[in-house]
């Protein structure tokens, strides 16, 4: 808006002269909501990259992988002894028709704990290959962890 337009609007009264000062405020004021989400738009991924580059999120990461991967390689040995304790109670017990309650509450006992025990590993995996998928902390993995993990006890899957 010119001066001379606007004196003509002050020739009109104060009330439309406000009007236009209002109008031409909120306008700024836009222009500069603009102006900063662009900026913000420009600027976060930056940071973004800054928070993942972090001294103490990448140790804190690449000390994730390593831990949970031998909690894996662990649970995978407690999952073969657990089977195999079932294994050896059913064959030192004898025919299923010949057990006694006891022997019944031992094998429910025996079997509740193997599956306890895949359950753990498969919530394991699962938060591994999850994080695994995770641009920002995929790169904190190294090369003596693997791409995932199986979700087959005793599977290590090297590639994405």
């Amino acid at each position: 808006m010119k001066w001379k337009s606007f004196e003509r609007e002050l020739d009109h009264g104060p009330v439309r002269a406000t009007v236009v000062v209002w109008r031409w405020a909120l306008f700024a004021l836009f222009l500069v909501g603009v102006t900063c989400a662009g900026i913000w738009v420009v600027a976060k991924p930056f940071a973004i990259v800054a928070d993942t580059l972090d001294g103490d999120n990448v140790k804190q990461n690449y000390e994730w992988f390593k831990q949970r991967h031998e909690d894996v390689l662990a649970i995978d040995r407690k999952i073969q002894h657990s089977e195999r304790d079932v294994k050896l109670f059913k064959t030192e017990a004898g025919p299923r028709k010949d057990w006694k309650r006891e022997d019944r509450i031992e094998a429910s006992r025996l079997q509740s704990i193997s599956t306890g025990l895949q359950q753990q590993r498969d919530d394991l995996v699962a938060d591994y290959n999850a994080r695994s998928r995770m641009v920002n902390r995929a790169i904190f993995k190294g090369n003596d962890t693997p791409a995932r993990i199986a979700r087959i006890a005793g599977e290590v899957t090297h590639g994405q």
